[in-house]
């Protein structure tokens, strides 16, 4: 089996170098084409890039009142730590497994939309309070409740709960 190995190459270590390069590729390929150096020098780019967004999107997702930035942030955040996750399984290239990062991420996901829902609702209250007009006043919580609902889908039943309540305190019923 040795002789074999020698001139075919082990067809276990083939594959998972195989699957390391279509994971690092745009187009995969059933052929090698890359070296194991030129992978290991491309998965670590692609990690310091996903680190990066994923500084990034957690600075703005922090700080911005606008739902579709923040829920595309957050999205963008979870896509970069699965495909950290995804690079780790072929060479370590974080100090923190990034399997943490991902449940951390995932764990405390709720408790963010939570702070940004309240963040938003806050500067809606704010922006309400300085027009002359209920009607308005009301429209700016109708836009604010509108603005949520096609991201729903991202949020647990107490998050919506939040929406629902607010909207109502706000407009009445």
């Amino acid at each position: 089996m040795g002789f074999l190995d020698s001139l075919f190459g082990n067809s276990e270590k083939r594959q998972k170098m195989l699957n390391w390069q279509n994971t690092l590729l745009a187009k995969p390929s059933s052929k090698q084409i890359l070296t194991e150096q030129q992978m290991r020098s491309i998965t670590l780019q692609q990690a310091q890039n996903d680190l990066r967004i994923i500084a990034d999107s957690t600075e703005i997702a922090e700080s911005t009142r606008n739902p579709e930035i923040f829920f595309d942030r957050m999205n963008l955040l979870l896509e970069k730590a699965r495909h950290l996750t995804l690079l780790e399984s072929f060479m370590k290239v974080t100090s923190t497994p990034s399997g943490l990062l991902l449940r951390e991420v995932h764990e405390n996901y709720q408790n963010v939309v939570r702070e940004f829902l309240e963040r938003y609702f806050a500067s809606v209250f704010e922006k309400a309070e300085k027009l002359k007009t209920e009607k308005g006043k009301k429209a700016q919580f109708v836009k604010f409740y509108e603005s949520l609902q096609p991201y729903y889908q991202y949020m647990d039943e107490s998050n919506i709960n939040y929406i629902e309540r607010k909207y109502k305190s706000k407009i009445g019923g």
